[in-house]
């Protein structure tokens, strides 16, 4: 007999049952991240857009560590997983880069005036 199985006939959920990602609320943040940058680049500058898109992304990464650095530091020691602490690296890396870029720039800038 071929007969549908649903849910509850089986004890445990299975990962390719459930979707990877729900597309409202994930939608919803992308909309809200586009107009930010679009609004901050029409009333500011093009400078505070992309610092926006860098908070932004900082903020997803921090959302997939586990809402923190220490997460990812205890995967690391305890299953030798290092996907999360490389991608806070990066983070971190982009973060200031971006942040020294731009304290240059207004120094230098505040320096010719």
């Amino acid at each position: 007999m071929n007969q549908a199985i649903n849910t509850l006939d089986r004890p445990f959920a299975f990962a390719s049952d459930r979707p990877s990602l729900n597309l409202g609320p994930a939608g919803v943040a992308a909309g809200a991240i586009v107009l930010g940058t679009l609004y901050l680049n029409a009333a500011v500058n093009w400078r505070q857009a992309v610092l926006f898109l860098v908070g932004a992304a900082a903020g997803i990464v921090l959302y997939h560590a586990a809402f923190g650095f220490t997460s990812s530091w205890r995967v690391f020691v305890a299953d030798r997983r290092g996907a999360g602490l490389r991608a806070q690296m990066l983070m971190l890396a982009v973060t200031y880069s971006t942040h020294r870029t731009r304290t240059v720039s207004l120094r230098s800038r505040h320096e010719l005036m």
